[in-house]
């Protein structure tokens, strides 16, 4: 735990003073300082278990939009979620396995892909929603994941 609040501490002196001049990483090191202050939160069940936690929105350079687990939070060696849509905007989206965009779930080491539905509801800079599908394990040594579900997943997430 102080490991985590050091590197916290260190990421937010090095988030406050940090400028690298190029626009991208000035672009990652303001969103990671909004991170560190937001209340945006992500939850979801999966397998009868809820797990809550910090959540990240973030639009990437391929015009994607990026909704998971905050880069600071204290459960990030544990869970993480990362689902990829298509734009920041309101809508439904449909994430298939093997996309080209994967969206990822870490659960205590072990991998699973997303396959199912995100809604978007983007409302000026809020950000909220909820998501619904399925998770394939991702063995370890393998690329693909399984064609048999591990199970259903539900959540949602609030800027």
């Amino acid at each position: 735990m102080r490991k985590i609040i050091l590197i916290i501490v260190l990421l937010s002196s090095f988030v406050n003073f940090a400028q690298t001049g190029d626009a991208k990483v000035d672009k990652m090191l303001k969103e990671l300082k909004e991170q560190q202050n937001s209340k945006a939160s992500i939850s979801f069940t999966f397998n009868k278990k809820t797990y809550k936690d910090k959540a990240s929105f973030m639009e990437t350079d391929k015009k994607t939009f990026s909704i998971g687990t905050s880069l600071l939070s204290e459960k990030l060696m544990t869970t993480q979620i990362g689902l990829i849509v298509d734009a920041k905007k309101s809508g439904t989206y449909t994430i298939a396995t093997g996309n080209k965009n994967s969206s990822v779930v870490n659960i205590n080491g072990t991998y699973y892909e997303f396959a199912g539905t995100v809604n978007l509801v983007v409302k000026g800079k809020k950000v909220s929603g909820t998501f619904t599908g399925e998770l394939y394990e991702i063995k370890k040594g393998k690329s693909k994941p399984d064609a048999k579900s591990s199970g259903k997943v539900s959540g949602s997430f609030t800027e």
